[in-house]
């Protein structure tokens, strides 16, 4: 039979095991190379590219567009409320 003792031993050596793995790795991981980044060099011009960005936005200028209104009777839904407050101790 494990008592409290022995399974938090236990669960506390399987977080110390895990965690010394993952450090391990993390510090032990293998540098980058330079010709890793320069073929990755045309990725990084793309993105630089997103400023340049121009959005149309004559869609709103368009006379069916401003003809939308919104609707006049919001729908409410068939339910029926609960408690206002559903924390409250009853």
């Amino acid at each position: 039979m494990m008592n409290k003792q022995m399974i938090f031993t236990i669960l506390f050596s399987a977080v110390l095991g895990i965690t010394g793995y993952l450090w391990y790795g993390y510090f032990h991981a293998p540098p980058v190379e330079e010709g890793a980044l320069q073929s990755r060099a045309p990725a990084f011009s793309q993105v630089g590219g997103l400023q340049n960005i121009r959005l149309d936005t004559s869609v709103f200028e368009d006379l069916l567009f401003r003809s939308l209104q919104p609707p006049q009777v919001i729908p409410q839904p068939d339910v029926t409320p609960g408690r206002t407050n559903p924390f409250a101790p009853f």
